[in-house]
């Protein structure tokens, strides 16, 4: 039975099909994480005063993307 399982083309392709399923989620979650991190870590720096250049210096990002996230956080 499991040498059939083994071979069988439809069997493994919606095994593989599953395993990157899995493998995407996990590494949407790892992102997501790492996301909220870099927001907080962000939220952190402004409030000891450091500007936007500063900051986006200092964590190797986007000035862009440290404005972006620094008025949200005023906003909230």
């Amino acid at each position: 039975m499991v040498q059939k399982v083994k071979h069988d083309r439809e069997v493994s392709l919606e095994y593989m099909k599953i395993f990157e399923r899995e493998r995407l989620i996990r590494e949407d979650g790892y992102a997501s994480g790492k996301e909220a991190e870099l927001v907080e870590i962000i939220r952190r720096k402004q409030q000891k005063g450091l500007s936007a250049d500063d900051i986006a210096e200092w964590l190797e990002l986007n000035k862009e993307y440290v404005e972006k996230v620094m008025k949200l956080e005023e906003l909230s």
